[in-house]
């Protein structure tokens, strides 16, 4: 079985990089930035890049729909300058909800990712294949 430069069998290794990526920002950059300079592996270096991928994508998409109360709530402010109303009462509980399903989505494929690491089978994902090819 191979092992990687921690002596870590290979497979379990990209478990661990997958699953970082639930773990937060952190565990997700030093595993990530520690395979892709001390690994020599490519797929080990490409599980990384995935993983960096997803979670800065998710983490801005998701920003962006937070963002959505604050401008709502700019563009009533303005409305109110003007002696109008502008209120639209749920978005903002909409929004987190949006958010937190994006999180769980993410967190999701992760989750499957890992599984596929671990039973050393590679997911054909067209999207992930034009980012891998791009960094």
């Amino acid at each position: 079985m191979e092992k990687t430069t921690l002596g870590l069998p290979k497979k379990m290794y990209a478990v661990m990089i997958f699953l970082s990526g639930i773990l937060g920002v952190l565990p997700m950059l030093l595993v990530s930035g520690y395979t892709l300079l001390k690994e020599s592996d490519e797929k080990l270096k490409v599980s990384a890049k995935r993983v960096f991928v997803i979670y800065v994508s998710t983490m801005l998409f998701a920003q962006m729909i937070l963002l959505v109360p604050e401008f709502i709530n700019i563009l009533g402010d303005t409305v109110s300058l003007l002696k109008g109303s502008l209120n639209i009462p749920y978005i903002s509980n909409i929004c987190h909800i949006a958010a937190d399903a994006l999180a769980l989505a993410k967190d999701a494929v992760l989750v499957i990712l890992a599984f596929g690491a671990f039973r050393q089978k590679d997911f054909d994902l067209k999207l992930m294949k034009k980012v891998d090819e791009n960094i």
